[in-house]
């Protein structure tokens, strides 16, 4: 397939199967789409129906996951794959700043139409010129030299419909023939067809619009069934409706509640759900944010001969995804358990030796970190580790603020020039000193007082994570010139109306796991997620649901019965 000129190639490529005309991308989203917090307190719970999911392009990830399931791991096939790897590296890499999560990205692009036509030709032409790879597609009938007719038609209805996730209206099984019929063999019939298929909107669009673009009088209700499939296996696995998912939908199983309920549970537990999961705590927590450790004296002095390496990291990350996955599959907890366990779920022994403490097993019973040092997710060694030898107060407090609390830290219009500047080393000060002498005027005052006292009660861990009564002091030249007592006291605020004096990090944590606020806040972080965009005051609802999932079926509610909410369903599934 030849490439049209850039200029056409927006239009080109949305007439190919929706009719939808030229799209406009829709706008990144913006701090202005969330509720102000002076006014989510107000947000009343309103029954008005959610709307349908907006038209938008496959997240790469989804993208990716759905060229692999369609094609599969035809070693016929394996010679493009690194052409294939190098078309996909072409995509712009989905996120935004300001958004947690890469599935609110909504930009489409020249690269991504010019990427979608190229991959869609280089599929099509190396499946054509495979007879393993196009008998596993198309069946051996595919195989003669001129086309059957028969043959593409039973092509159209199988693999068209794992690719548009539905199967294909009847205009559109006839534009893919007449795509066929002007090629010259039955090889080049397929090559054409299967690059149609590909390059089509229908393939690399999703929303409601998308999923139900091809419904016809005849296809009744299942084209919201097949809309619904879609939905689920977008979600749960980032990919396309299996087989059993999308005859599930043909047949009405889906709509029907038993049946719904099945799919759910099969597609949740799922080690690919479960994948999913793991990818939304680790996007929530931004633990795929850290740019690695930086190289120097100041932090070969403080790690004392500890190899410090990006493999400690991924360590760290694992132990987070152990312990949600402890709490969400393994030993069903609540939320509370999870932001207060202290058990002991890391096999690795960088990271055991770190804490002080022999590794997990993964058998026996896990035992506990000693009495005062750690509580839950907030301090484990993942969300305290910085790149260099230094701890960042402002940065740990912020997070909690942003990420656990959903209170949004905005910068004064008015600040002064120094304001990004760290404090300077002191030797005769501790960190938490400098950092509260830096902002200790009226107009920083008001502002760092709603964050950083949280990563005051956190100056209780190193930059490696390490718990520790006292602060080392290290100049940059990784001379220790001292050492100085913590304080970990400090009054931190978890909503509008709610303060609370803290003595320490599991004081600190405690407090988290009873705020209401904090638990509301999991619940919008997984609707986000879910959803990929910023909830709306239309969305308070099912804002509202989602939390009451958590209160009281836990972690594993929240990510299996998400399914279940109105605003995913859209009214698809009978009782």
């Amino acid at each position: 397939m030849r490439l049209p000129p850039k200029p056409i190639l927006t239009c080109l490529a949305l007439s190919l199967g929706l009719g939808l005309g030229c799209l406009h991308p829709p706008a990144p989203p913006s701090a202005s789409a969330e509720p102000s917090p002076s006014s989510r307190a107000s947000l009343a719970c309103s029954a008005a129906a959610p709307a349908p999911p907006a038209l938008r392009r496959l997240s790469v990830e989804q993208y990716t996951n759905t060229l692999t399931d369609l094609v599969g791991d035809q070693p016929a096939l394996r010679a493009v794959l690194e052409e294939l790897q190098r078309l996909l590296n072409q995509l712009p890499r989905d996120g935004l700043r300001g958004s947690s999560f890469t599935g609110m990205d909504t930009r489409l692009g020249q690269r991504h139409l010019s990427t979608y036509v190229q991959v869609a030709d280089l599929l099509g032409r190396a499946v054509a010129e495979s007879a393993p790879a196009l008998s596993a597609l198309a069946t051996e009938c595919a195989l003669g030299p001129a086309l059957d007719r028969a043959c593409m038609l039973g092509f159209l209805r199988t693999f068209g419909r794992h690719a548009f996730r539905r199967p294909l209206s009847e205009a559109e099984l006839e534009t893919a023939m007449a795509v066929s019929a002007r090629a010259e063999t039955g090889r080049e019939a397929y090559r054409s067809v299967l690059a149609w298929l590909l390059a089509s909107p229908a393939f690399w669009l999703r929303g409601h619009a998308a999923d139900t673009a091809a419904a016809t009088p005849e296809m009744g209700a299942s084209a919201e069934a097949f809309g619904l499939a879609t939905r689920l296996s977008h979600h749960f696995w980032q990919s396309s409706p299996d087989e059993r998912l999308l005859s599930a939908a043909a047949s009405g199983e889906l709509s029907r509640g038993d049946g719904y309920r099945a799919q759910v549970d099969r597609l949740s537990r799922h080690q690919r759900g479960r994948a999913t999961w793991y990818a939304f705590v680790r996007q929530w927590l931004e633990l795929d944010a850290f740019g690695g450790f930086a190289t120097g004296p100041a932090l070969d002095r403080l790690a004392d001969g500890m190899k410090i390496s990006q493999a400690l990291y991924d360590d760290a990350v694992w132990e987070v995804e152990e312990l949600v996955g402890h709490y969400t599959f393994d030993a069903p907890g609540s939320y509370r358990d999870l932001l207060t366990s202290d058990l002991i779920l890391t096999r690795s022994a960088r990271l055991a030796a770190v804490y002080g403490i022999a590794p997990w097993d993964g058998h026996s019973p896990p035992a506990a970190f000693p009495e005062g040092q750690r509580s839950g997710l907030l301090t484990r060694a993942a969300l305290l580790i910085s790149a260099n030898h230094a701890t960042q107060p402002f940065e740990r407090g912020a997070f909690v603020r942003r990420q656990l609390l959903c209170e949004p830290i905005e910068p004064p219009a008015q600040r002064p020039p120094d304001a990004f500047v760290l404090p300077a080393f002191d030797p005769e000060v501790s960190t938490r000193e400098r950092h509260e002498r830096k902002v200790s005027s009226v107009a920083c005052k008001s502002c760092h007082e709603l964050f950083s006292p949280y990563g005051y009660v956190l100056e209780a861990y190193d930059a490696l994570g390490r718990f520790r009564h006292e602060e080392r002091l290290i100049d940059d030249a990784g001379m220790e010139v001292g050492r100085l007592p913590l304080d970990t006291r400090a009054r931190v605020l978890q909503g509008p109306d709610e303060a609370r004096v803290v003595t320490g990090p599991v004081a600190l944590s405690l407090a988290l796991a009873e705020s209401p606020n904090v638990q509301r806040c999991l619940a919008r972080q997984y609707f986000r997620f879910t959803f990929q965009r910023r909830e709306t005051r239309a969305d308070a609802c099912t804002v509202e649901e989602m939390s009451n999932l958590l209160a009281q079926g836990g972690l594993a509610s929240l990510h299996r019965d998400v399914a279940f909410t109105p605003a995913f369903t859209q009214g698809a599934v009978a009782p």
